[in-house]
C-alpha cells in the first residue's frame, strides 16, 4: 500500500485572497515612498537655479516608471484578492 503524504497543506481561497491583500499592502509602502520621494525632488527644484532643474528630470522619469509598475502590480493584485473572495463566498455545489 503506498504511503500518503500527510505533509501535504490545504490553502483555501480566504487564504489566497489574505495573500494577494498583503501584497496589496506592501506596494502602499512603495506607492508612498515614491510619493515622498516626488514631494522631496519637487523641494529641491525649488532650491536650485533653473538651468539646473533638468538634472532632476531623469530622476521624475525614473520614479514615473516606479509609479506605473506599482499601479499595475496593485491592480493585478486587487483583481485576484477580488477573485477569491468571490470564490470563497460564493455557495458551494453542495450546499444546501
Amino acid at each position: 500500500m503506498p504511503k500518503q503524504n500527510t505533509n501535504t497543506k490545504q490553502y483555501t481561497a480566504l487564504d489566497l485572497a489574505d495573500i494577494h491583500a498583503c501584497f496589496n499592502k506592501y506596494l502602499d509602502l512603495f506607492r508612498t515612498a515614491i510619493h515622498d520621494i516626488q514631494i522631496r525632488i519637487t523641494e529641491l527644484k525649488g532650491r536650485v537655479s533653473p538651468e539646473n532643474e533638468m538634472y532632476f528630470i531623469q530622476l521624475e522619469s525614473v520614479l514615473s516608471i516606479y509609479e506605473y509598475m506599482v499601479e499595475g502590480r496593485s491592480e493585478h493584485y486587487q483583481d485576484l484578492e477580488d477573485k477569491y473572495d468571490l470564490e470563497h463566498d460564493a455557495p458551494t455545489k453542495w450546499s444546501i
